[in-house]
């Protein structure tokens, strides 16, 4: 088997799940991904030579200076997890990290909510009453009660409260 053979292919549609996923973890948005003309999404962008190990690749929250960021797993070595900040700005080899497993936990993706479910949403501060109408990722469809379609957005769970 040659070299390019061993290699497994990462492949365009592999990078929009992975980028949505992202943006819906780390930044509370809906990411969008559509091709044209039939363009493939099986497209073949490169070659990887290296399998990710356990826990590699898994998005995280690790703890720094008192107070727990998003990040992504790059590599676990015995008792210590080398993380890479994924704030705005901090997405770079540069800004990797050892951390101490303890420091590193899931990333809280927040409640979701069924489709149907009554809630209120944070917005500059005020809470509006909604109705969630579709979720993905964790990122929750609304529409504004009293307001047009028009209105409707997706929201991150940390802006929503459910009505009692």
């Amino acid at each position: 088997m040659s070299e390019s053979e061993s290699k497994r292919a990462l492949l365009l549609s592999e990078l929009a799940r992975s980028i949505r996923l992202d943006m819906a973890s780390f930044h509370g948005q809906r990411a969008a991904f559509v091709t044209t003309n039939r363009f493939p999404t099986n497209l073949e962008l490169s070659r990887v030579a290296r399998q990710l190990g356990p826990g590699e690749g898994e998005r995280v929250e690790a703890k720094d200076q008192g107070d727990w960021w998003p990040a992504r797993v790059v590599r676990r070595e015995g008792d210590r997890v080398l993380v890479r900040w994924q704030a705005l700005g901090f997405d770079t080899a540069a800004s990797d990290e050892w951390k101490k497993p303890q420091q590193v936990r899931s990333l809280a993706s927040g409640t979701v909510y069924p489709e149907g479910t009554r809630v209120e949403v944070k917005w500059k501060g005020k809470l509006y009453p909604a109705v969630v109408v579709k979720e993905e990722d964790g990122i929750h469809l609304v529409h504004y009660l009293d307001y047009g379609s028009e209105w409707d957005e997706w929201v991150p769970a940390w802006r929503i409260k459910r009505l009692k």
